[in-house]
């Protein structure tokens, strides 16, 4: 099996980073600072894999929003005149929203944002530089939170290692302290 994952690996941080970018980025550089994983191999499979997705959110809501919102838009207080406004924001600024949600994770809504520029009908060459641009910052800063979590995780689990140690090294001097108190008390104790 570990000769699978390992021929397998960088396709797995692609499709982990398709369905969920922020976590398989994270991990990925804590296991970049354990060695198990190569810089720019997995670096280029979560940056292909999170645009991957990005795209296919995008051609969701520039086929389906319009419809789905016209439908059921009302529902949610969603109407057309607040679609008219987006579109608008998204000729105008689709660069600056676009990056800003990539490098916020969209405060929350990356996913909206993405599927409002497929709405807006952004170009995909202009919706894939301003997504790239963003995606290529953000993927180099998880790897580098995974990584430098790694550092605190190794030394955290070297200070438990020498913690251990000096606390079992302590345990076994009372353990003979109390022992030799015991054997010094039964010795005492035979002979009165």
């Amino acid at each position: 099996m570990p000769a699978l994952f390992e021929t397998l690996k960088y396709g797995v941080f692609f499709f982990a980073a398709w369905f969920e970018g922020p976590i398989a980025m994270t991990a990925s550089g804590f296991l970049l600072r354990l060695g198990h994983v190569e810089l720019w191999p997995v670096y280029t499979a979560l940056l292909l894999g999170d645009l991957a997705g990005d795209t296919m959110w995008y051609f969701l809501g520039k086929k389906y929003a319009h419809t789905l919102i016209k439908k059921y838009g009302k529902y949610i207080g969603i109407e057309e005149n607040i679609v008219t406004t987006i579109e608008k924001a998204f000729e105008r600024h689709h660069h600056k929203i676009l990056l800003f949600s990539k490098m916020t994770m969209g405060l929350g809504f990356a996913l909206p944002v993405i599927i409002a520029a497929g709405a807006a009908r952004v170009p995909i060459k202009k919706f894939m530089l301003s997504n790239a641009a963003g995606q290529v910052i953000w993927t180099g800063i998880l790897l580098a939170i995974g990584y430098f979590f790694g550092v605190f995780y190794l030394t955290l689990n070297h200070g438990f290692k020498r913690l251990s140690l000096i606390s079992g090294v302590i345990i076994l001097l009372l353990a003979l302290h109390g022992f030799g108190k015991y054997i010094k008390k039964k010795k005492l104790y035979e002979k009165l």
